[in-house]
């Protein structure tokens, strides 16, 4: 009955300690994949948008 209760009041200071010394990993930024399909299309479409913008 003792190494039950050691085990119950044990185990949840362990999951906190865990969280503390490993983090969750963060998730990355989403990426923009219209902008980069336009970077690779022939040409560079972006850069075509980029010369519009600039013109007078």
């Amino acid at each position: 009955m003792f190494a039950f209760s050691v085990l119950l009041f044990s185990v949840p200071p362990l999951l906190k300690l865990k969280h503390v010394l490993y983090p969750p990993e963060v998730e990355p930024e989403a990426w923009d994949y219209e902008a980069e399909i336009a970077d690779l299309a022939p040409g560079g479409a972006r850069r075509r948008q980029r010369a519009d913008a600039d013109a007078p």
